[in-house]
């Protein structure tokens, strides 16, 4: 049996800081790069003098896969008449996977049959959980 979820969603907060007196653009750059799946919450703006901005940066998993990107904030003067100043690479790693987990009845039948009981009787069974994924899993009986 391989347990799938549609989409897995995670979101990280990169907060831009300005420590100058003046405010100053920034822009993302490269974001498509990332790969399908991946959205910021604004990809340019204003960040007022000595102020920040926490950008948050969305990944939603549709397949299994392993990423491990780069993009970059632009940053200008607010009216950008100097252009662009500087230029931050931010890496990104992500990872989605499936869970595999094989489960399995003591019968072979691939159900569990207590059959008749007496009342106060008792019969027991035995499932047989196995992790196929890269990673542990949990569960609670």
């Amino acid at each position: 049996m391989l347990l799938h979820v549609p989409l897995w969603t995670d979101s990280k907060t990169v907060v831009l800081h300005n420590p100058t007196p003046l405010p100053v653009a920034c822009r993302i750059r490269g974001l498509e790069g990332l790969g399908e799946g991946f959205s910021v919450s604004q990809d340019a703006g204003i960040i007022g003098p000595c102020s920040e901005y926490g950008m948050r940066l969305c990944f939603e998993a549709t397949k299994v896969d392993s990423i491990k990107k780069t993009f970059q904030v632009e940053v200008s003067d607010a009216e950008k008449l100097l252009g662009i100043v500087r230029v931050e690479s931010i890496q990104v790693f992500a990872e989605a996977y499936d869970i595999g987990l094989d489960i399995n009845v003591s019968a072979g039948r691939g159900y569990v049959d207590f059959g008749a009981l007496k009342i106060l009787g008792e019969a027991k069974q035995v499932l047989t959980l196995k992790n196929r994924g890269k990673y542990e899993i949990v569960y609670r009986p």
